[in-house]
């Protein structure tokens, strides 16, 4: 996560432009930064990640669609949308974890720990977790229906952590690790990834204007990467660690 959105977070957090009313994010902002898992992936820097970007797609609409009401429902449901998120995508005999589960636990602490001035919007913040999870559902969104606007933003948001500064390590290291999936054969999806964005998965005028510029030059990086990596074969041996620091030495 780059440092340009690790840095925004406080304002949106504090609400210093307005955006969605009155009031602002603390009660949820300290529950992420105390209280949710470090996942490899599914962390606190993708949280910020997202909300930095729903908050950037909901100030592009200022004045339009959304109402302030709709940017909080918005960002509650950014900062809740991978809250207790289990981490991996297989459990422990190997059988692959249904989203569906994280979206539970995401909604499960949503209703547990929502505060008071949100609770009569339990449902459209819901409608917004929900839109999260992957594969995407065929909602039929109507952009011009405010509910509708921030499901879709909040996707795009979801999907595009390929686009940030430190998508190295949340992607190729991070996501890597929860799907158990070679670091290189991550590399190797990220080209094909980014052309379904851009043809696929961004489609508001936000995300038409403001992710899909960032497409081309990040597949220009990930194909440099692959230049250098993809005719590496590992070698245990070769890169092991020193003996007297390996796990399970005897010590």
């Amino acid at each position: 996560m780059g440092n340009a959105i690790v840095g925004a977070i406080p304002a949106i957090v504090r609400n210093q432009d307005g955006l969605y009313g009155e009031g602002n994010l603390d009660h949820y902002y300290q529950g992420l930064v105390f209280n949710a898992t470090s996942n490899p992936y599914h962390n606190p820097g993708h949280i910020m990640y997202v909300l930095k970007r729903v908050h950037e797609a909901c100030e592009y609409d200022r004045g339009k669609v959304l109402t302030p009401r709709h940017v909080r429902d918005a960002l509650v449901g950014a900062i809740l949308h991978d809250y207790g998120h289990l981490g991996r995508a297989f459990d422990k005999a190997g059988n692959a974890i249904d989203d569906a589960v994280n979206i539970e636990r995401a909604i499960a602490g949503l209703r547990e720990h929502v505060a008071e001035e949100d609770r009569p919007r339990l449902a459209e913040i819901e409608s917004v977790i929900l839109a999260t999870q992957f594969p995407h559902a065929d909602l039929q969104l109507d952009l011009s229906n405010p509910c509708d606007l921030i499901r879709q933003v909040i996707r795009e948001a979801d999907l595009s952590q390929i686009l940030d500064p430190g998508w190295f390590n949340q992607i190729i290291i991070g996501l890597a690790e929860e799907l158990n999936m070679p670091r290189i054969k991550m590399l190797e999806k990220q080209p094909g990834w980014l052309k379904a964005l851009g043809a696929k998965y961004f489609v508001t005028d936000w995300a038409r204007e403001t992710l899909v510029p960032l497409i081309g030059p990040r597949l220009t990086e990930v194909e440099k990467h692959l230049a250098i990596l993809s005719d590496y074969r590992f070698d245990a041996d070769q890169w092991a660690w020193p003996k007297a620091y390996r796990p399970n030495n005897g010590d």
